[in-house]
């Protein structure tokens, strides 16, 4: 498991790198052994963990994606959509069951899975950091900022595609880091923050600002130093997020290829509500983007429908869109009951982000960075705030098993206080 989650994070990084310093003609042979590669592996981990108990404590997750997973793949099929896009892109559908049922059904712990998580994050949010420092130039991406830097006029990309990605990266950094607390914690955090302010998301702000109010009630008992740091945290998104409404910078001109942000994403929601209903049940099938589909949508100048909700009704119908539903509707109710302040912040973002992004279509782009995010988005999401072990045991989460060996220290150290007390006092006299 945590070889996988490494060998697609590398290769991922690899390729966008490759491809922003222009050698397309490498990174598409290497994307493409990758295409192959990994699918294979997927395939694999589909069918040797069938047999495996599932550990998470909300199985409708784990259990809905896969659903949608085939819903938009058997769709793909009835509409003749195998034959008509590539091979590597063709592959690209068992990604997400492949993920889902890995992680569901891995033997590593919870803790396990989130460190390697967490070090991922780290290592694309200090790669990325070096990568600026090096060549500002092919690091950042091709959308204009909205508050415009010296010397930095477009929004900061690193070693992923798009800012946006590597924003909701640094964000899964940041939240796990807070939590592990590892060496030179505080730095990471500060680097995670300088990536959220170079990337601008706007969405994935306010996403985090709400995440970051979740993590804070969730997390109360901690020190009011800490406390006192996340509310300071909480309050920089606000500064990113209402800017540019201050400084009157969403015309079109400062925006240029951004379009005004949501202006541009309507286009393409309008485009799917006026289409679905050719084909309400099961959809258009999941390369409905591709152009060699030839679907209504095919040849529009988006990938995607910039939400995950309405990619499920274009791609699955109807049909689709109950699964996905279904599942932010099982992560919205685990928030409820959930003592787990990473996982609760994670969620939240995860929630926020489907809203204008696709996190769970993986099929449309073949094998790239945006497998990785799925990847780390997983890997804290399926498990769920609990952990069963095989004898159906709940595993306590590290806080959990950190307060308890300190209430049985505190024990201890009363129990030898009274021991003491009784040597000094003497059987039967007064303490």
């Amino acid at each position: 498991m945590h070889m996988l989650l490494w060998a697609v994070a590398i290769t991922a990084v690899a390729c966008s790198v490759l491809e922003s310093q222009g050698l397309h003609g490498v990174s598409r042979s290497i994307s493409a052994i990758a295409g192959f590669a990994f699918p294979c592996v997927m395939l694999a981990g589909i069918f040797g963990t069938l047999a495996i108990r599932g550990r998470a404590a909300h199985p409708l997750v784990p259990a809905g994606l896969l659903a949608f997973s085939g819903v938009v793949a058997s769709s793909a099929v009835i509409n003749g959509q195998i034959g008509e896009v590539t091979w590597g892109v063709a592959l690209g559908v068992l990604y997400l069951p492949g993920l889902v049922l890995a992680i569901w059904k891995t033997s590593a712990s919870r803790e396990s899975i989130r460190q390697t998580v967490r070090r991922i994050s780290v290592s694309v949010v200090w790669l990325s950091l070096a990568y600026a420092a090096v060549d500002l130039t092919h690091a950042l991406g091709d959308l204009p900022r909205r508050i415009v830097l010296p010397g930095v006029e477009f929004r900061l990309a690193g070693v992923t595609p798009h800012a946006n990605l590597l924003a909701f990266t640094a964000a899964i950094a940041f939240f796990l880091t807070m939590r592990a607390r590892p060496r030179f914690w505080l730095l990471h955090l500060l680097a995670c923050l300088a990536i959220l302010f170079l990337a601008e998301a706007r969405t994935l702000t306010v996403g985090l600002l709400v995440a970051g109010a979740g993590y804070w009630i969730v997390n109360a008992r901690k020190s009011r130093m800490v406390r006192a740091i996340n509310t300071a945290i909480f309050g920089a998104p606000i500064a990113v997020f209402l800017w540019p409404a201050i400084v009157s910078s969403f015309d079109e001109s400062s925006l240029a290829s951004d379009v005004t942000t949501l202006n541009s994403r309507t286009l393409v929601w309008d485009l799917v509500a006026a289409n679905w209903t050719e084909r309400p049940v099961f959809g258009w099938g999941a390369f409905t983007f591709d152009n060699a589909t030839g679907s209504p949508l095919s040849a529009l100048f988006f990938n995607n429908s910039h939400n995950q909700f309405l990619e499920a009704l274009i791609e699955g119908g109807t049909v689709g869109l109950l699964l996905m539903g279904g599942v932010a509707v099982a992560l919205a109710w685990s928030l409820t009951k959930a003592r787990d302040a990473p996982y609760v912040a994670v969620t939240i973002m995860c929630l926020f982000f489907m809203m204008t992004e696709v996190p769970f279509t993986l099929h449309n782009y073949g094998f790239s960075y945006v497998v990785v995010l799925a990847a780390l988005l997983l890997a804290i999401l399926v498990p769920g705030p609990t952990v069963r072990s095989a004898a159906g045991s709940v595993e306590p989460t590290l806080p959990e098993r950190q307060d308890a060996h300190l209430a049985k220290l505190e024990g201890a150290l009363t129990a030898q206080r009274i021991a003491r007390t009784s040597a000094v006092s003497g059987p039967g006299e007064p303490r």
